[in-house]
């Protein structure tokens, strides 16, 4: 089967690495708070125990974090009663934003 252009990428990438010798880099995370109020978000692990990662986003603020393809985070509004769910899709040496609005 043929590659897709995001395959051929993620090869190219991989090869270019493998021949330096060097380690591709963790998948960087973008998040932006485009949401009216200040968010808190947190990393979920498998067992489903949340982890604060950055107390009071503010709106229009972003914040970045290195982490692994297929790691969950949650964005809570001040009260809580506000949540949404992400989960980094992208692989190794990628980055991904996530536009935050509840």
């Amino acid at each position: 089967p043929d590659l897709t252009d995001n395959e051929i990428t993620s090869v190219d990438q991989c090869v270019k690495v493998m021949l330096k010798q060097e380690d591709l880099d963790q998948p960087l995370a973008t998040f932006h708070n485009k949401h009216h109020d200040t968010l808190h978000i947190f990393w979920s692990n498998e067992d489903g125990e949340e982890f604060l990662v950055k107390e009071e986003l503010k709106p229009g603020e972003k914040f970045h974090t290195k982490t692994y393809p297929g790691h969950t985070f949650i964005a809570y509004d001040k009260s809580r009663e506000g949540k949404k769910t992400f989960t980094v899709g992208v692989a190794y040496g990628e980055e991904e934003e996530f536009h935050i609005e509840l």
